[in-house]
């Protein structure tokens, strides 16, 4: 398998953000909606891009996870996990929207809980510690 070489988090977390909606095989109304809503967020007021470029992004990001089957799709978290790291904010960040989207249509299937264990697993990293406990 081979991931565009240009892509960075921006890809990243859009292709995760596509895939959790898709993993059931069943994208809801409110799942289209909260996808939709979360890369406009994240692609044009996080990341401040245009909006021909976060078109693009997002026509390259659904075709690619379209043209993957699942394996394919994890293999995809899988190698992007060992080229991007991504900071504390980042990752939590990522988290709070997955979470948003998987619960967009007030059910969240074992095929989403699962896939956001693994997203869990493979970002995750040592992070420092909050000093907010005595």
């Amino acid at each position: 398998m081979i991931i565009p070489p240009h892509w960075d988090h921006k890809h990243l977390i859009s292709f995760l953000y596509v895939f959790l909606a898709d993993s059931d095989f069943v994208v809801t109304e409110e799942e289209a909606i909260a996808v939709n809503n979360n890369l406009l967020e994240l692609l044009k007021d996080k990341y401040s891009l245009p909006l021909n470029e976060v078109a693009l992004i997002i026509e390259e990001i659904r075709a690619f996870e379209l043209a993957q089957d699942d394996a394919g799709r994890m293999e995809v978290i899988r190698q992007l996990s060992e080229k991007i790291d991504l900071d504390l904010s980042t990752y939590e960040y990522l988290i709070k929207e997955l979470d948003e989207i998987a619960k967009s249509d007030k059910y969240v299937s074992v095929e989403e809980h699962s896939l956001m264990y693994y997203v869990r697993l493979k970002f995750k990293k040592d992070y420092p510690q909050s000093n907010s406990r005595p």
